[in-house]
Parts: structure tokens; sequence; C-alpha cells
């Protein structure tokens, strides 16, 4: 396997992780929403598989999401339309305390997992603030 293939398995592995966990969810259970083995679910998001395109198209589904993002060469939620909301909700949330910006991060999560209009966020691509 070639390096540029090995660092897509791996971008694909982080935006499986993230995602997966901003919807609260574990291994686990993405593995059984996906009807997928937990270690198939590990593998994937630490990059160390070669990963067929339906299983990709599964995991999308139990996500809720399309699944071209996870190869998409932008960060899929913050776009040019987003960025300037993006940057003022993140420079807000970093005036809070730590046990309140915690506190923040949980209600956001939620909000997330129970929305049907909300995409997920990749934020290990996150735009420089």
């Amino acid at each position: 396997m070639h390096n540029d293939e090995k660092q897509l398995l791996k971008l694909i592995g982080r935006r499986v992780t993230n995602i997966r966990k901003l919807k609260g969810m574990t291994q686990l259970e993405l593995g059984e929403a996906s009807s997928k083995m937990i270690n198939t679910i590990s593998n994937i998001e630490r990059g160390l598989v070669d990963v067929k395109i339906t299983t990709l198209n599964d995991i999308a589904k139990a996500l809720g999401m399309p699944l071209d993002e996870f190869v998409a060469n932008e960060n899929p939620v913050i776009r040019d339309e987003n960025r300037t909301l993006y940057r003022e909700t993140i420079h807000t949330i970093r005036k809070l305390n730590p046990e309140d910006m915690k506190k923040m991060l949980d209600i956001i999560k939620l909000f997330i997992k129970h929305s049907k209009h909300t995409k997920p966020v990749d934020y290990l691509s996150s735009i420089r603030i």
C-alpha cells in the first residue's frame, strides 16, 4: 500500500471516529447499527484496513450522514458561509470556565445526537482561529 493510500485511510478513520463520538456512540453501538464487528470498526478508525465502499456506506448510514463526507477535501461543516458563525461560537465558548465549558460541550453533543437538521463535524480539520 502506498503512503498516500495510508494517509487516506487514516483520514477516513479519523472522520469516522470524530463523527461517532460527536453522535455519542461507542464503537460497539456503531458496530451494531452498521452490522459490523467491533474489531472492524476499530481497525477502520485506526486506518489499518483498506475498507470496502459498501462497509463505509453501512457506517455512513448508521451515523446518519452521506458517504462522501468521509473523503471530502474540506471540512464538511465549516464552509465559507459558516466560517463567521463558527468562529463566533468558538470565541464565545472560550470565555467559559472549564466546568461550564464541559457542560456546554455535553449540551452541544446531546443536541447534535438528537437533531435531524445537523451535519457532523470533523474537528481534526477545523479551521484556524
